[in-house]
């Protein structure tokens, strides 16, 4: 069983929301004041979307398919990337504990 993290499913995903708040609660959060910080309306504009994506995603199953399809492949980068790493800081240590063993011990000699 594969579970999908919200990066996963973000990934590629654009959207322009217009949306009026009252200036004495708005707030951004981040130094370039990217995202939505004001809790009042970020809950209101998860929920509204959510509702509306889930709409969407019933209504249009072909496009629903190629969204799924398109997460399942940000999921399996994602997975394949973390391998890599993990193989290549595998091999730098296999190839830094013999650089280290090599310059302790003296080979064999044979008589």
């Amino acid at each position: 069983k594969i579970t999908f993290e919200g990066s996963d499913v973000r990934e590629g995903i654009i959207a322009v929301i217009s949306l009026k708040v009252p200036e004495e609660i708005l707030e951004f959060v981040g130094q370039t004041k990217d995202k939505l910080g004001t809790p009042e309306a970020r809950e209101v504009v998860e929920d509204f979307v959510s509702q509306k994506f889930y709409f969407f995603l019933n209504e249009n199953k072909i496009e629903a398919e190629k969204i799924i399809s398109k997460i399942k492949k940000a999921y399996e980068a994602k997975v394949a990337a973390r391998n890599a790493r993990n193989e290549a800081r595998k091999i730098k240590n296999k190839f830094e504990n013999r650089k280290i063993l090599s310059g302790k011990l003296t080979p064999a000699q044979s008589k």
